[in-house]
Formats: C-alpha cells, structure tokens, sequence
C-alpha cells in the first residue's frame, strides 16, 4: 500500500512538473520567441546605425542620394568631411542583420523622412532597447509595435551628433 502512494504522489509530482514547464513555455513564448527578440533587438541596432550614417551624411552633404553606394562610399573617404574629429567616426550604412536586406527609407519631396524594418515580433513600449547612437536621431525608437511586421521610424537627420 505504501508503494501505490508513493506512484500516487510522484505521478502528481510529475504532472505538476510538466505542468509549470508547458506553462513557462506558453508565458515566455519559448525559444522561438527568445530568437525572435534577439533578432529584432539586433534589428534595432542596426537601424540605429543606419540612421545615425544618415543624418552624418546629410549634415555634411545634403540630400540623401536614392543610391546608398554614394552614402557609404562618401563615408568611407575622410575627404569628404563627414569624419570630422570627435563625430561620425564610426558611422557607416547598415543593413537587416539576419536577412540581409536593406532597410527602405521612405521619402517626402526628395527628403528621407523614415527608416523601416521588418520585425518578427511585436514589442512592449517599456522594454529598453540599446542603441549606439541614442536617440535623438530616431526619437521614437523605444516605442512600442503593437505587432510583428513593417514598422517604420520617423528620423531627425538634423539631431545634434556631438552628443553621441
């Protein structure tokens, strides 16, 4: 008789067990949401970077070309200018870093206005996002996308650079 309650009670532990288990997985999404985060957090890193070569470009030399060999060509040469000491040092054009893909730069009257990204998951408005740049280039950087997707990232080309 002891026996059978022992199997009583480590079945239930077992199923306890596998209960909390299945029950973690489906709260944090599991290891297909966790890649999807990293991702996506990689995402934003590069469109940081991206936008933050931008607005190095456009300060230094005006309207951004629809070409973006120009921009990372003219970033790359420290005859341009655009490397002055103490900024844009490290700036350079950026793609998605898990497709390859370039990001598409939305444009109004010849001007580049938004940078966007495709994202696996949608995101909390709270969730801090690291970016190399901050975020005065791409104010709303840490805001939330309600959903998974294209999400586009109003951009400030004209934000101060020696504050990065």
């Amino acid at each position: 008789m002891a026996s059978s309650q022992h199997t009583l009670f480590g079945g239930a532990l077992a199923v306890i067990v596998a209960g909390a288990c299945i029950a973690g997985l489906v709260i944090t999404g599991g290891p297909g949401q966790a890649r999807k985060d990293k991702e996506d957090a990689a995402r934003l890193v590069a469109v940081s970077q991206m936008a933050y070569a931008l607005a190095c470009y456009q300060q230094a030399r005006g309207d951004i070309p629809e070409n973006l060999v120009l921009v990372d060509a003219a970033l790359g040469d420290a005859a341009t200018g655009i490397r002055e000491p103490g900024r844009c040092l490290d700036a350079h054009t950026a793609a998605d870093p898990v497709t390859g893909a370039p990001f598409r730069l939305q444009r109004e009257r010849n001007k580049v206005t938004h940078i966007c990204a495709t994202f696996a998951a949608k995101s909390e408005a709270d969730e801090a996002v690291f970016s190399p740049v901050g975020t005065g280039v791409i104010p709303g950087l840490n805001d939330a996308r309600p959903v998974a997707g294209e999400h586009c990232f109003a951009l400030n080309l004209e934000a101060d650079l020696d504050t990065y």
